[in-house]
């Protein structure tokens, strides 16, 4: 049995869509906004609960349409995912298919081609042809002003902030998802630290990470898991890489996973060798940073007060060594970084926490001649403090 099986992780689609697009609606309603076009990967899974080929070349290929006036959107997918899609949710019956043949990229709109007059025709039979419509941000500019040229009447803005708010606080369902990714995680976490040994490379854990994704049900790697050695960590667009790890050498491992449209982004580190005073002292401040982070986080607590706690309580804990720096943490959902962003008052825009708000907690530090360590934790706002999602252990020794 894989762990997305679990009856406690059991993600109703349906339930998911309905609740997601309710959300939609009423910050439509409250914008006077009438219809909401996504395009973008994790928008469209937001709206419609399908999962599509996570490929770039299917970046922009499939749109849904959010109305006002209707319970479920209108979906545009690509030549041929119509029917499939809608035998995997029967629910979503309106469905206009977006033809490949036609345009200059098959399976990127670059030169739109057919798609404008589909799109408009469509608008127009929807009543939306004098309507106002909230784009997202990844809508190509040659399709906007394609439909603009055709649909004269309609005022065409940005759905950015509308996105972000529906977003921010999570459903039931959505939390499901969220469980199930970050248990995968956890599993795949496990699976790296088996690998962890010197002359093992960054490769080599990575690879047990994806597999271990695959084999328990992952529908794929969130990102590229991030294998840190020693001072390789200094070169992170490289990572991971065949390095070898060396003894001695801190081995940090950031990773997560999508599990019904919802990503886990979380961390440990561990040593190649016996940790000696100085690791094992910058180990315990990123611990008790970490922490201090998660029994601050609540309703009430802004992400900025979360951020001064772990950044406070850091420094104090490694006797001035160590600094925070402006970052902290972020957001999780159906994006791996999204609001509420945890950093300084210079850096994030400042939010209020509320329940069913979900981020990840990643205070991390650079070990002279060592290398990068880090922890990171993946928690959900309760009405009264918080759940851990992540429950992978702590310790520097992989093995233990």
């Amino acid at each position: 049995m894989r762990i997305t099986d679990f009856v406690e992780n059991v993600v109703d689609d349906r339930t998911l869509v309905e609740l997601n697009c309710g959300r939609l609606k009423e910050l439509m309603s409250a914008n006077g906004v009438d219809a909401l076009f996504v395009i973008a990967m994790d928008n469209w899974r937001y709206v419609t609960g399908l999962p599509v080929l996570h490929s770039l070349f299917m970046a922009t290929a499939n749109a849904a349409l959010v109305r006002a006036d209707a319970s479920f959107p209108t979906i545009f997918p690509l030549q041929g995912f119509g029917y499939p899609m809608q035998q995997r949710a029967p629910w979503l019956e309106d469905i206009e298919e977006l033809p490949m043949d036609g345009t200059r990229e098959g399976l990127q709109p670059m030169g739109v081609g057919k798609w404008p007059e589909i799109i408009a025709n469509k608008l127009s039979e929807l009543g939306l042809a004098e309507g106002k419509i909230a784009l997202d941000s990844a809508m190509p500019f040659a399709l906007k002003e394609s439909l603009q040229n055709r649909l004269n009447g309609t005022h065409f803005v940005d759905a950015g902030e509308i996105l972000r708010q529906a977003r921010l606080v999570k459903n039931e369902e959505e939390l499901k998802a969220l469980r199930s990714a970050c248990g995968l995680a956890d599993i795949a976490m496990e699976d790296a630290f088996k690998v962890v040994r010197a002359g093992a490379s960054e490769l080599d854990i990575a690879a047990a990470v994806e597999h271990s994704f695959r084999l328990h049900g992952a529908e794929y790697s969130a990102f590229t898991p991030q294998v840190f050695s020693g001072l390789h960590a200094l070169l992170p667009y490289n990572n991971p890489s065949s390095k070898a790890v060396r003894n001695g050498e801190l081995v940090r491992i950031d990773i997560g996973c999508c599990s019904h449209g919802y990503h886990s982004c979380f961390g440990r580190t561990v040593l190649a060798g016996t940790p000696d005073d100085q690791v094992n002292e910058a180990f315990t401040a990123v611990r008790q940073a970490l922490a201090a982070g998660v029994s601050e986080a609540q309703p009430g607590v802004t992400n900025v007060e979360l951020h001064g706690v772990m950044s406070e309580t850091l420094h104090k804990q490694s006797g001035g060594k160590y600094d925070l720096g402006s970052y902290g943490g972020h957001g999780i959902g159906a994006g791996v970084h999204e609001d509420p962003m945890i950093g300084d008052k210079d850096s994030v825009e400042e939010i209020v926490l509320e329940a069913n708000m979900c981020v990840a907690l990643e205070p991390s530090v650079m070990v002279p001649g060592r290398g990068w360590l880090g922890l990171e934790d993946n928690l959900i706002i309760k009405p009264s403090g918080n759940e851990v999602m992540t429950q992978t252990r702590f310790g520097l020794e992989p093995g233990s």
